[in-house]
């Protein structure tokens, strides 16, 4: 399973996350690289139900989106995948800083990503799964 997880975009909850210092951050605990030792994944933020892992990451500088690739491990959620009841990633974290956007007043940040998980309705609209044709 692929998809977009972070995409610097006003997001629905009227924040956006910086791509460049979020990269900075996430890139040094975890590079660009196939590892277990990468963020849970998870189903819908529920803490302690660890779904899968993710597999790789992937950074486009150019479009400011961070990719990943995952295995979901546990069949249920995978079938969740499957029917598209998950359409999208979100990045779980905390807020490592904030300060407003000068170009469109809303608040940005940079975030601590500790976990990303599958969900329904992504916070970042364009932060969606990407099923094979």
């Amino acid at each position: 399973m692929r998809g977009a997880v972070l995409i610097e975009e006003p997001d629905r909850a009227g924040e956006i996350c910086d791509y460049a210092s979020t990269r900075l951050r996430f890139a040094a605990i975890w590079p660009e690289r196939t590892s277990d030792e990468g963020p849970p994944l998870l189903a819908m933020h529920q803490k302690g139900r660890r779904v899968g892992v993710l597999r790789r990451v992937a950074f486009n500088d150019r479009r400011r989106r961070m990719y990943v690739v995952a295995e979901v491990s546990h069949d249920e959620e995978w079938a969740k995948v499957q029917s598209r009841f998950y359409m999208g990633l979100s990045i779980g974290g905390l807020y490592a800083a904030r300060w407003r956007d000068e170009d469109t007043g809303l608040k940005r940040y940079t975030a601590d990503i500790l976990e990303i998980s599958l969900v329904d309705r992504p916070c970042m609209p364009s932060a969606r799964l990407r099923w094979a044709a």
